[in-house]
Protein backbone atom coordinates (compact mmCIF):
# COMPACT_ATOMS: atom_id res chain seq x y z
CA UNK A 1 0.00 0.00 0.00
CA UNK A 2 1.56 3.39 -0.93
CA UNK A 3 1.72 5.83 1.73
CA UNK A 4 1.16 9.73 0.99
CA UNK A 5 2.57 12.36 3.33
CA UNK A 6 1.69 15.41 1.96
CA UNK A 7 3.30 18.69 3.50
CA UNK A 8 0.92 21.81 2.73
CA UNK A 9 2.71 24.14 0.49
CA UNK A 10 3.35 27.64 1.31
CA UNK A 11 0.84 30.09 -0.11
CA UNK A 12 1.01 31.19 -3.72
CA UNK A 13 3.02 27.89 -3.90
CA UNK A 14 1.70 24.45 -5.71
CA UNK A 15 2.90 20.99 -6.78
CA UNK A 16 3.02 20.31 -10.34
CA UNK A 17 0.71 16.65 -9.69
CA UNK A 18 -2.01 15.94 -7.67
CA UNK A 19 -2.28 13.31 -5.14
CA UNK A 20 -5.23 11.81 -7.86
CA UNK A 21 -2.97 12.09 -10.86
CA UNK A 22 -0.37 9.70 -8.52
CA UNK A 23 -2.62 7.03 -7.76
CA UNK A 24 -3.82 6.94 -11.55
CA UNK A 25 -0.16 6.71 -11.89
CA UNK A 26 0.42 4.11 -9.94
CA UNK A 27 -2.94 1.80 -11.07
CA UNK A 28 -1.28 2.32 -15.03
CA UNK A 29 1.87 0.75 -14.17
CA UNK A 30 0.84 -1.38 -12.07
CA UNK A 31 4.21 -1.00 -9.85
CA UNK A 32 4.52 -0.95 -6.36
CA UNK A 33 5.12 2.12 -4.70
CA UNK A 34 6.16 2.82 -1.35
CA UNK A 35 5.71 6.11 -0.78
CA UNK A 36 4.79 9.37 -2.03
CA UNK A 37 6.03 12.49 -0.37
CA UNK A 38 4.69 15.82 -1.22
CA UNK A 39 7.26 17.84 0.55
CA UNK A 40 10.07 20.90 -0.19
CA UNK A 41 9.83 24.01 -1.95
CA UNK A 42 12.40 25.05 -4.75
CA UNK A 43 13.37 27.87 -7.31
CA UNK A 44 13.68 27.66 -10.90
CA UNK A 45 17.25 27.42 -12.24
CA UNK A 46 18.01 29.56 -15.19
CA UNK A 47 20.45 28.44 -17.72
CA UNK A 48 20.48 31.40 -19.90
CA UNK A 49 18.03 34.37 -20.34
CA UNK A 50 15.19 32.15 -22.68
CA UNK A 51 15.23 29.04 -20.71
CA UNK A 52 14.17 27.84 -17.13
CA UNK A 53 14.28 24.55 -15.81
CA UNK A 54 12.59 22.67 -13.04
CA UNK A 55 13.43 19.70 -11.27
CA UNK A 56 10.03 18.52 -9.44
CA UNK A 57 11.52 15.37 -7.95
CA UNK A 58 13.00 12.60 -7.87
CA UNK A 59 11.71 8.46 -8.69
CA UNK A 60 13.89 5.97 -6.85
CA UNK A 61 13.62 2.41 -7.45
CA UNK A 62 14.80 -0.49 -4.94
CA UNK A 63 14.78 -4.29 -4.69
CA UNK A 64 13.68 -5.48 -2.00
CA UNK A 65 13.51 -9.29 -2.05
CA UNK A 66 13.48 -9.49 -6.16
CA UNK A 67 10.79 -7.25 -6.15
CA UNK A 68 10.73 -3.38 -7.57
CA UNK A 69 9.94 -0.99 -5.20
CA UNK A 70 9.63 2.74 -5.95
CA UNK A 71 9.09 6.01 -4.39
CA UNK A 72 8.34 9.82 -5.12
CA UNK A 73 9.37 12.87 -4.23
CA UNK A 74 8.06 15.82 -5.40
CA UNK A 75 8.74 19.84 -4.45
CA UNK A 76 6.42 22.85 -4.88
CA UNK A 77 7.45 25.83 -7.23
CA UNK A 78 5.38 29.24 -6.88
CA UNK A 79 2.17 29.33 -8.76
CA UNK A 80 3.56 30.99 -11.58
CA UNK A 81 5.77 28.40 -12.73
CA UNK A 82 3.38 25.63 -12.60
CA UNK A 83 -0.13 27.28 -13.38
CA UNK A 84 0.20 28.10 -17.16
CA UNK A 85 2.10 24.90 -18.10
CA UNK A 86 0.37 22.89 -15.71
CA UNK A 87 -1.15 20.07 -18.44
CA UNK A 88 1.55 20.06 -20.43
CA UNK A 89 3.99 19.18 -18.05
CA UNK A 90 1.93 15.88 -16.55
CA UNK A 91 1.76 15.63 -20.61
CA UNK A 92 5.29 15.71 -21.14
CA UNK A 93 6.66 14.36 -17.51
CA UNK A 94 3.97 11.22 -16.84
CA UNK A 95 5.08 9.47 -20.15
CA UNK A 96 8.58 9.77 -18.81
CA UNK A 97 7.93 8.63 -15.32
CA UNK A 98 5.79 5.19 -17.18
CA UNK A 99 8.87 4.69 -19.53
CA UNK A 100 11.42 4.29 -17.09
CA UNK A 101 9.24 2.29 -14.34
CA UNK A 102 8.00 -0.13 -17.24
CA UNK A 103 11.89 -0.67 -18.36
CA UNK A 104 13.13 -1.18 -14.62
CA UNK A 105 9.78 -3.85 -14.17
CA UNK A 106 10.87 -5.63 -17.09
CA UNK A 107 14.72 -6.44 -16.40
CA UNK A 108 14.94 -9.53 -15.35
CA UNK A 109 15.36 -10.53 -11.84
CA UNK A 110 19.37 -10.79 -11.92
CA UNK A 111 19.67 -7.32 -14.02
CA UNK A 112 21.85 -4.63 -12.20
CA UNK A 113 20.15 -2.20 -10.34
CA UNK A 114 21.60 0.67 -11.53
CA UNK A 115 20.55 3.49 -12.21
CA UNK A 116 18.40 3.94 -9.06
CA UNK A 117 17.22 7.65 -9.26
CA UNK A 118 15.33 9.20 -12.10
CA UNK A 119 15.69 13.29 -11.63
CA UNK A 120 11.92 14.89 -12.85
CA UNK A 121 12.59 17.95 -14.38
CA UNK A 122 10.90 20.22 -17.07
CA UNK A 123 11.83 23.49 -18.98
CA UNK A 124 10.14 26.31 -19.96
CA UNK A 125 11.96 27.68 -23.35
CA UNK A 126 10.23 30.34 -25.44
CA UNK A 127 7.08 29.73 -23.71
CA UNK A 128 7.02 26.00 -24.51
CA UNK A 129 7.13 23.16 -21.64
CA UNK A 130 9.09 20.30 -22.33
CA UNK A 131 10.55 17.36 -20.25
CA UNK A 132 14.17 16.85 -19.53
CA UNK A 133 14.17 13.90 -16.91
CA UNK A 134 16.77 12.24 -16.45
CA UNK A 135 18.52 8.94 -14.93
CA UNK A 136 20.91 8.90 -12.18
CA UNK A 137 22.79 6.02 -10.04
Amino acid sequence: MTTFNKNKAPKGWMFPFNKKEIKHLIEETNAIFDSVNFENTQKPSEFSNNVLWFWIGVLKSEKINDELHFSLELSSFKEEYILPWRGEIKEHVFPEIKKWVMSKIKLPVNAPEKPTRLYLKYEIKNGRCTSSCHEVD
